[in-house]
């Protein structure tokens, strides 16, 4: 019986299969980004002539994927002897997706047509590129994203269950859902940041926007062939229903 941890990290995607059975690892597999030919970037990231822009292409972390499991079967690995798949990303930032992906990313993973899928994935796309934690959000955002969070943490420790009021001025979109909103608010590399930069900046892909999704929950969407919910730690117990216009 067998286990895989895949870690989409900075500048590699790696995996490590543990063998229940004998509790030893029968291989670490590791595939940097570098090395992806179809999708070149300086070790992960794009390169950008404005210093204070770091994305990187979701597609590679798909491209990436599909390599990890090709060099686990090189190894010799039997996959159907796979009982679980765990992971994480380290590294951080957000995957915009518009409503296509809620229909089609089942058969998209479900197709064995391996080598376009970096491609089909890329149609689901409603922002082309993903903000990573590399650069820090201007410091006038963080400031008013530390002054929710302050209230919170104050509201939370009076007992009264602080319940603060959003609207699309602070990056909610009025007509859909976000799954995700990583709000380490007073980090700098936080993704709440990240998704109202977007919206202030590119308004009109924003509409098209139906999920945003952490890379981490991303890689999960496409290993489960669903749409992903997100774990309670990336969340800081935080999410956002639009349709409320409310923090839970």
């Amino acid at each position: 019986m067998l286990f895989v941890g895949i870690d989409i990290s900075t500048q590699s995607a790696t995996a490590v299969i543990i063998n229940k059975d004998s509790l030893s690892l029968p291989s670490v597999v590791s595939i940097p980004y570098s090395s992806l030919q179809r999708f070149p970037s300086e070790r992960g990231v794009l390169n950008n002539a404005d210093a204070t822009i770091a994305h990187a292409d979701p597609r590679m972390f798909v491209e990436a994927l599909i390599q990890l499991f090709s060099a686990i079967q090189t190894k010799g690995i039997d996959l159907s002897n796979v009982s679980a798949i765990s992971g994480c990303a380290q590294q951080h930032g957000t995957v915009y997706l518009n409503s296509s992906f809620l229909s089609e990313i089942s058969p998209a993973m479900a197709s064995p047509d391996l080598a376009t899928l970096p491609d089909r994935i890329g149609l689901m796309l409603s922002r082309p590129t993903a903000p990573i934690w590399m650069v820090p959000p201007p410091r006038e955002r963080l400031k008013r994203a530390g002054h929710f969070h302050r209230r919170r943490v104050r509201g939370a420790r009076r007992g009264c269950g602080w319940r603060g009021r959003s609207s699309g001025a602070h990056g909610v979109p009025p007509h859909g859902e976000i799954c995700c909103w990583d709000v380490i608010l007073m980090n700098s590399c936080a993704q709440g940041p990240q998704i109202r930069k977007f919206f202030k900046t590119d308004p009109d892909a924003y509409v098209r926007t139906a999920r945003v999704h952490l890379i981490s929950s991303f890689i999960a969407s496409l290993l489960s062939g669903t749409d992903a919910p997100m774990g309670a730690p990336p969340l800081s117990d935080l999410t956002i229903r639009a349709r409320r216009r409310a923090w839970d």
